[in-house]
């Protein structure tokens, strides 16, 4: 049991299965005089249990970029009640973010050094809608594409590899290597889905990836090229790289050893 000796209070830890739409803050991770996801629910947590807690999420999303399922694990006293503060949150809570639910892990559970890997989705739409534009990079050129061909690019993801090359903070990496177990497209009703799984991600890799794999759509890249640009030290501009309204974070997985059966 964790303890608090200046408050005098046991605590016991939880992760909260959290969705927001991101397109209006400055990604999760709280910033100095920004809207962010985790700073928003850091002062929601404060209104309703009038305590300063910290929260610690599974990924950190950047600017713009959406969650399904974020993960994130707080330390709650004995005395609070989950499923009311779970109410009291959304609640107060803007309409863009919503804790899905709160549920008991064991005391050293960690949302982001627990998973075992996470999943983004990236979609693309080729027809303009008032109902994609938050969640759907409209790319037109896309209905031409060859998702075969996309795929045969694909494939040199997968393993564990060095993906320092497509990070945005190549400089602040202690480690590069991300075990990729899948990435492929997929097509949907009116465009297509980019879906990859890996142990971790580094900052922008996603988008990295998409964008330059738009490039093979569009038959301006092809997988040897793509490969190089893996491997080397190619300098890639942010005209390569995907835009965050089409990037969710889809699902977190976790061994269920680490769950509190109430």
């Amino acid at each position: 049991m964790q303890k608090k000796a200046t408050l005098n209070l046991e605590y016991n830890r939880y992760f909260l299965d959290i969705a927001y739409n991101g397109a209006i803050y400055h990604g999760w991770q709280v910033q100095n005089n920004v809207l962010t996801i985790q700073g928003i629910i850091k002062e929601s947590l404060y209104k309703v249990l009038n305590k300063d807690l910290e929260i610690v999420g599974s990924s950190r999303t950047d600017t713009g970029v959406h969650a399904k399922q974020q993960i994130a694990h707080v330390d709650l006293p004995d005395s609070v009640d989950v499923t009311q503060l779970q109410y009291k949150l959304n609640c107060i809570l803007p309409k863009d973010i919503a804790i899905k639910k709160i549920y008991p892990v064991k005391n050293n559970s960690h949302a982001r050094f627990s998973a075992i890997d996470r999943t983004y989705h990236y979609n693309i739409v080729y027809c303009k809608s008032p109902f994609y534009h938050d969640f759907f990079y409209n790319y037109r050129n896309s209905i031409t594409w060859d998702i075969d061909n996309m795929n045969n690019s694909a494939s040199i993801l997968h393993g564990n590899i060095d993906f320092r090359n497509f990070s945005k903070n190549k400089l602040d990496l202690v480690s590069s290597f991300c075990n990729v177990l899948y990435a492929k497209w997929h097509t949907t009703t009116n465009g297509f889905m980019f879906v990859i799984t890996a142990n971790r991600f580094l900052r922008g890799m996603v988008r990295i990836i998409v964008g330059l794999m738009i490039k093979i759509g569009d038959q301006k890249l092809d997988k040897f090229k793509f490969e190089c640009m893996l491997n080397s030290e190619y300098k890639i501009g942010i005209s390569k790289v995907a835009p965050p309204c089409g990037l969710v974070l889809e699902r977190i997985s976790y061994d269920t050893n680490i769950f509190v059966n109430e």
